[in-house]
């Protein structure tokens, strides 16, 4: 009898599947909401990877930018030091070796210059980058919201034939 199965048991393990089935086919109708274009809109933008990488290509010509523009910027470079001793040291003739404190304190500011253009050629082309890279980001908003558009319309003509 151990390949032998009764069918009150079949019927009990194929219950649960049953029940679960009905539960996911017709719970979806009573939750489900009605959403406008925008909400719609809204939350694909937040999910999309192609927007997001979008963004991010932005924020990497931004960055760029940023690094042309500090290769022209001079670069300024501030140190100090300050000591302070147990009592002030004199010579032999009274002369002061070495007193209570003392501080030194230095800014420095260098800039080099260069006979070629390639920095700055290089600042004009990181700009340039991030005009493309910020339009590229609104081409592809653009081309999301229309494909988003297109599915709810596709659904809504479906709805309609359906009926």
């Amino acid at each position: 009898m151990a390949g032998k199965e009764y069918p009150r048991v079949k019927q009990l393990r194929t219950f649960p599947i049953v029940l679960l089935a009905a539960i996911l086919l017709y719970a979806p109708a009573g939750i489900a909401q009605e959403y406008t274009l925008r909400d719609l809109y809204i939350e694909a933008v937040k999910n999309s990877e192609k927007i997001k990488h979008a963004e991010e290509n932005l924020y990497i010509a931004k960055m760029g930018r940023m690094k042309a523009w500090s290769v022209l910027m001079p670069r300024v470079t501030a140190f100090g030091a300050y000591n302070r001793y147990s009592e002030a040291k004199f010579t032999v003739s009274g002369a002061l070796s070495q007193p209570n404190e003392a501080d030194n304190w230095v800014v420095r500011a260098d800039e080099s210059f260069s006979l070629s253009i390639r920095k700055l050629d290089a600042l004009k082309i990181s700009g340039q980058l991030v005009v493309k890279s910020d339009f590229d980001l609104e081409n592809t908003k653009s081309d999301f919201i229309l494909s988003v558009a297109t599915a709810i319309m596709t659904r809504s003509k479906r709805k309609k034939r359906s009926k």
